[in-house]
């Protein structure tokens, strides 16, 4: 995340792009939230997220999430060869570094990047978002 800080400022520097511009807000907004983050992973799965704050669900979601995986690589016969980052946020950091609308549940730009407030109620709907989602790798 710095290198790609570091790159993009210096581009920024050379010429102004709007859409690098752009890019580069995106950057800084998500190491704010993301700095003191941990992170978790398994075979197929790369989790980040605050330990503090969601420490206790990391085994429940690396398990949500092979469950998906499975399920979803014997449907289409297919399972994604590289790992996949997954990003676990408060409501806030989520809507704050995404700036997805009000009413999305997730969001997947090449990795998934998941609200959790709430989360032990909500094991259906983020069973469901995590079959979407990696139904699209």
């Amino acid at each position: 995340m710095d290198k790609s800080l570091t790159n993009a400022k210096a581009a920024l520097d050379i010429k102004h792009d709007p859409e690098l511009a752009s890019l580069f807000s995106k950057l800084k907004r998500e190491h704010a939230v993301q700095d003191n983050f941990v992170k978790a992973e398994n075979i197929h799965f790369r989790i980040s997220f605050d330990g503090h704050e969601h420490g206790s669900i990391r085994n429940t979601v690396l398990r949500m999430l092979e469950d998906a995986y499975r399920n979803v690589g014997l449907k289409l016969n297919y399972y994604p060869s590289e790992t996949v980052t997954v990003i676990l946020y408060s409501d806030r950091d989520f809507f704050d570094v995404t700036h997805a609308p009000s009413w999305a549940g997730g969001l997947f730009d090449g990795k998934i990047r998941i609200p959790v407030k709430g989360i032990k109620d909500r094991k259906r709907n983020l069973k469901g978002l995590f079959v979407m989602s990696t139904s699209t790798l």
